[in-house]
């Protein structure tokens, strides 16, 4: 579906889609940052199934959209193997 097609869908159409999504960071880190606790927060009023980020969650679960915000800031870390360890 393409983003200006998504963003026309009524309430009752989102939660038709029984889309779920795992978001790193989905509503945690409201207090250092509100945006993705805003973005999330109304797309579960849509119908949206929103959780946050686990590994094992990952791993047991079936999920639509793997949504992860600001990979860079795993990568900044100086030893290689631990940075790409925190990226993943």
């Amino acid at each position: 579906m393409q983003v200006t097609a998504a963003l026309k869908l009524t309430k009752a159409q989102w939660s038709r889609c029984n889309m779920k999504i795992l978001a790193q960071p989905a509503f945690k880190d409201r207090d250092k940052n509100p945006y993705t606790w805003l973005v999330y927060s109304y797309l579960a009023t849509l119908g949206v199934d929103v959780h946050e980020f686990s590994p094992q969650k990952l791993l047991i679960n079936h999920y639509s959209i793997w949504h992860r915000h600001w990979p860079e800031r795993n990568l900044n870390e100086p030893n290689f193997f631990r940075a790409i360890a925190k990226t993943l």
